[in-house]
């Protein structure tokens, strides 16, 4: 779940949001589509546990190098 407010301050009422539900069939291809344009874990969470996803992800999961 990813929440942007410009006012984060204020209250949301159920008018001010909008739910995207992403099917799991398209997670693999969107990751890697964001993986070309360099958007990934560690560079929108760049905490520890953000860092170690990206990393999993580059070594194990797309059979890839670092």
């Amino acid at each position: 779940m990813l929440l942007a407010c410009w006012q984060p301050m204020q209250p949301l009422d159920e008018k001010d949001y909008l739910e995207i539900v992403i099917k799991q069939a398209a997670h693999e291809d969107i990751r890697r589509r964001l993986d070309q344009y360099g958007v990934f874990d560690k560079q929108l969470f760049p905490d520890l546990d953000g860092i170690a996803k990206w990393l999993k992800y580059r070594a194990f999961e797309i059979n890839g190098t670092i």
